[in-house]
């Protein structure tokens, strides 16, 4: 498939691919389900998602679970799942512009409160800050985003279609499939297709993959598992529940995302130090058993429930350009890693300098106080980017 800039596109025009599609649904979807090749899913798929130009949509997550009772402060649905997500999300594909505004549940020694961001990419920098004016400093920074980074964050809609699904380098869902296999079984569901691949991200990460695509809903993948290629256990299982037509194209608006980390099962009698300096294999040769545990189980946070409200939801509608211009109001403190100078201060109106009296001359002045500041929170900006990075790169 060729390139555009560094946009993938289909050689297979979208009103082909929709009369193909309609034609599959009209002969019933699941009775030829096992008569498409697997270049032809890969292909529906990838039109399928290129179709989608621009998205906006107030996104909630849930945590699939309750919390302790001891807990106050918690908004809860009717089944008393906790409200640890929600926000407001635009993104535009042709140009990878996005915006985000969230508020997430944080819980720390038994408080439970709200930590807010707002953030936006307008195809060269991403901006973002803390907008809470209860916060002790309003601090925020801009900028260059990784080369392959598509999303400001895994969990919105262009993650669970697929978008830099891998990266080194950035690869959707559906490039994977392509060198795949179908394996379909006696218990597959009609309008079904499970495909097996492998891929790896960067040169150490191998992993594997299942992934069920749905051929009566725009041949999107219906559920999605990333597995550890050498100890065969499951690091991510995304599963869409609802689709809706919009703009006549299906999109997502029910979604269940479960992470999981690698726990061993030790024999009986040996211990951690008995398998020190031995590789996975070596481990296995010893009767160790590596088994995947849900990660965040304690805090309740995985498996985690996102819903689009449906309300809200616009598909292929413009987007105006100042959805994407963030400013910085009055009194943020802005780490811009695009200035010579890093510290942009920008201080309320109403503060005024210290007295004369009042400044220890043999101390660090202000100012440098608050670069150093600043300094620290560009770090820590940019190691949550990272994190995300790779943890999106690793799903």
């Amino acid at each position: 498939m060729p390139l555009v800039g560094d946009v993938r596109v289909s050689t297979l025009p979208a009103a082909t691919a929709q009369f193909l599609l309609l034609v599959s649904f009209c002969l019933g979807g699941s009775a030829m389900a096992d008569e498409w090749t697997l270049p032809e899913i890969a292909e529906f798929y990838e039109t399928s998602v290129r179709s989608i130009q621009t998205l906006e949509a107030d996104f909630s997550g849930y945590t699939g679970r309750q919390f302790p009772s001891s807990l106050k402060g918690l908004d809860v649905d009717e089944n008393g799942e906790v409200l640890f997500l929600e926000a407001h999300h635009a993104w535009e594909a042709s140009t990878r512009r996005e915006s985000l505004y969230r508020r997430q549940l944080m819980i720390s020694s038994g408080v439970v409160h709200f930590d807010q961001l707002r953030a936006a990419f307008d195809g060269e920098k991403y901006r973002a800050y803390n907008p809470d004016p209860k916060s002790w400093s309003q601090l925020g920074g801009v900028v260059k985003p990784f080369e392959d980074q598509i999303s400001l964050d895994h969990v919105w809609l262009p993650g669970f279609l697929g978008y830099s699904y891998a990266y080194a380098p950035v690869r959707g869902l559906w490039d994977l499939l392509e060198s795949g296999a179908i394996d379909q079984s006696a218990d597959t569901p009609p309008g079904i297709v499970v495909i097996r691949a492998e891929f790896v991200n960067g040169t150490s990460s191998h992993r594997q993959l299942r992934v069920e695509i749905d051929t009566q809903h725009g041949f999107l993948p219906r559920k999605i598992e990333n597995f550890r290629a050498d100890s065969e256990t499951v690091v991510s299982r995304m599963i869409i529940d609802r689709f809706v037509s919009k703009s006549g194209l299906w999109i997502p608006v029910e979604m269940r995302r479960t992470d999981f980390y690698v726990g061993k099962d030790l024999p009986q009698g040996m211990t951690a130090k008995d398998i020190r300096g031995l590789n996975m294999e070596q481990r296995k040769a010893k009767g160790v058993k590596y088994v995947a545990r849900v990660l965040g189980d304690e805090d309740g946070f995985h498996p985690a429930r996102f819903s689009v409200d449906v309300e809200t939801l616009r598909v292929n509608q413009p987007l105006e350009s100042e959805e994407f211009a963030l400013k910085f109001p009055e009194g943020v403190g802005v780490f811009d890693a695009f200035q010579a100078n890093p510290a942009d201060v920008r201080l309320p109106k109403s503060a005024s300098p210290p007295a004369t009296d009042d400044v220890d001359s043999g101390g660090p002045s202000f100012l440098f106080m608050l670069i150093v500041l600043n300094v620290g929170v560009l770090i820590v900006f940019a190691a949550t980017l990272w994190f995300r990075h790779r943890r999106r790169g690793g799903s």
